[in-house]
């Protein structure tokens, strides 16, 4: 995706503003001599940075910040030997309860507030310039996040995080942190593990739902999502082939109205007819109303059939002499037809007799 200035977007995190401005993540490469920084440095290596833009509605820049204004590359807890040296690997962004910044930076295990308007750093929690005191770690191996992702903040004001560990643990883990940004005290108020561990040493993320439990993707763990309740009690777990990963995972209201077609299949065997009809996409049909007769457009009601998942059937043992056709309504939860066009979900065939 294009980028304002000649950049292009990265994948890793795409923001939509309540007031309709976007905020979005480059990747920006630089060639330095790193043998002028470190000892046994690549005199031409390439240095990935971080780059954020905003953008308002017409996709004009309206804030830009570089990394390499603002971080040492020397600030990474990755090789600085490399010749591909990504010190920074931004993996989210967000606009802050007052308008400033959060940023995750794997690279670095730093999560940093930076003002939104004049793009210098407020804070930095985590890695070599953690500027935060961390307490009620519940492991000492546990005091500090490692190459995380999703810095989120909670609706409580709190942080929440998914802690990959990569690199130090065989497992990963979801933390919430209470912060005193005065003071700079980083409480550990909640923190998920699973049992058994599960590491999704790459990707993840964590979504705080309305009802209080948290939504848990594993990356490249395995289960891939898991939903839990405050203390910790599991009351979803989603799993993928062992070759599949996913980004992230979200759980958001949805009604699902397709574009396309509904569909009737109608079979004879016999003196019994089965008609097999699905809407493929609508998640708010409750029941069907089944009509079949001689006419064009029939309107005699045989049967209120309840929806019974994809594809739902209605058997008919005994059928009206002559050819019938066929038509099903969809019915929201409240009875009320849900589809005007009476040609939808219509049967027409040139004979159906009952035998």
């Amino acid at each position: 995706m294009p980028a304002g200035n000649d950049y292009r977007a990265d994948f890793h995190d795409f923001q939509i503003l309540p007031d309709g401005q976007m905020l979005l993540l480059i990747y920006e490469e630089r060639q330095i001599d790193m043998s002028e920084i470190v000892e046994g440095g690549d005199p031409n290596a390439t240095v990935v940075g971080c780059r954020i833009q905003e953008q308002d509605a017409a996709k004009n820049v309206v804030f830009e910040w570089s990394s390499f204004d603002h971080f040492a590359i020397t600030d990474t807890t990755v090789s600085l030997l490399n010749s591909r040296i990504d010190y920074v690997h931004c993996n989210s962004i967000e606009q802050d309860t007052d308008g400033h910044l959060l940023l995750s930076s794997r690279g670095m295990d730093e999560v940093t507030k930076i003002n939104g308007e004049s793009g210098d750093i407020i804070w930095r929690l985590g890695g070599k310039n953690n500027e935060f005191q961390f307490v009620n770690a519940i492991a000492a191996e546990d005091v500090e996040f490692i190459k995380q992702h999703d810095s989120r903040r909670a609706a409580n004001g709190n942080i929440t995080l998914f802690d990959n560990r990569l690199g130090a643990s065989n497992y990963s883990r979801v933390v919430e942190y209470q912060l005193d940004e005065d003071n700079k005290i980083a409480t550990l108020v909640w923190e998920y593990r699973n049992t058994p561990d599960i590491h999704g040493h790459i990707m993840g993320n964590a979504q705080r739902l309305p009802n209080g439990n948290t939504l848990i993707g594993w990356g490249s763990g395995h289960p891939a999502v898991i939903e839990v309740k405050r203390d910790g009690t599991k009351v979803l777990e989603l799993c993928m082939p062992l070759n599949m990963v996913s980004y992230r995972a979200f759980r958001f209201p949805w009604t699902g109205r397709p574009n396309t077609e509904p569909t009737l299949v109608v079979n004879t065997h016999g003196p019994v007819t089965t008609l097999t009809y699905s809407w493929n996409g609508a998640t708010d049909v409750a029941a069907y109303r089944v009509y079949g007769d001689n006419r064009d457009l029939p309107i005699t009601l045989i049967t209120v059939e309840p929806k019974a998942g994809f594809e739902t059937r209605t058997v008919i043992n005994t059928m009206p002499d002559g050819p019938t056709n066929f038509r099903v309504v969809p019915l929201d939860q409240y009875g009320v037809p849900m589809i005007d066009d009476p040609t939808k979900f219509l049967f027409l065939p040139t004979v159906l007799m009952a035998n």
